[in-house]
């Protein structure tokens, strides 16, 4: 299994030690997602050096651009590696996201695809004060889902959870879609 990681870093100030401590975490998590794993970092900074195994630093000037556009920076490499990887993961730099997570999301990906469903997660925080944890993307309650084969699956008003995992085939079909242009639409 061949899994291409692709992680928007966006860092102002190289000496900045916590986030590059916190990205390096996120970073050695993916790294043990499979033992065929390549990781693909854009960025905005011509200073990020890193020396890890099936790992390739893209840097990407954002002159004169919304620094937002990062996140769109890898998708021009997504689609030229398309057929080179058996599944596709896209992340900004702020979630944690475990090997466990992935065998999750593909002991249940290929029965819910059928469905017309893509697995995902939420992401969530430690509150600094009192120690819970909290969902940072959800603005309404989570009471819509859907049972399938008798287990309960919540379905998001707000999809979004700063990333996304996709098999090869959905990937092809992605990059046919309206929504894999920028400037095809405005994220509405």
């Amino acid at each position: 299994m061949k899994v291409a990681v692709h992680i928007t870093f966006y860092i102002e100030d190289i000496k900045n030690k916590k986030k590059l401590k916190d990205f390096n975490i996120i970073l050695n998590n993916f790294v043990k997602v499979s033992s065929n794993t390549y990781i693909f970092i854009h960025t905005n900074n011509f200073e990020l050096k890193l020396n890890k195994k099936n790992t390739k630093i893209i840097y990407h000037s954002l002159a004169g651009q919304n620094p937002l556009r990062l996140t769109w920076k890898c998708r021009e490499l997504i689609y030229e590696q398309r057929n080179n990887f058996d599944y596709f993961i896209y992340s900004e730099d702020d979630g944690i996201f475990k090997k466990k997570n992935f065998q999750y999301w593909l002991k249940y990906s290929k029965k819910l695809f059928k469905l017309r469903y893509n697995p995902g997660f939420l992401r969530t925080e430690k509150s600094p004060t009192t120690g819970k944890l909290w969902v940072v993307d959800q603005f309404e309650k989570l009471d819509k889902h859907v049972i399938i084969k008798g287990k309960k699956y919540i379905i998001l008003n707000n999809p979004y959870f700063a990333m996304w995992i996709l098999d090869k085939s959905t990937l092809n079909k992605f990059v046919k879609s309206n929504f894999w242009n920028l400037s095809s639409w405005r994220g509405l």
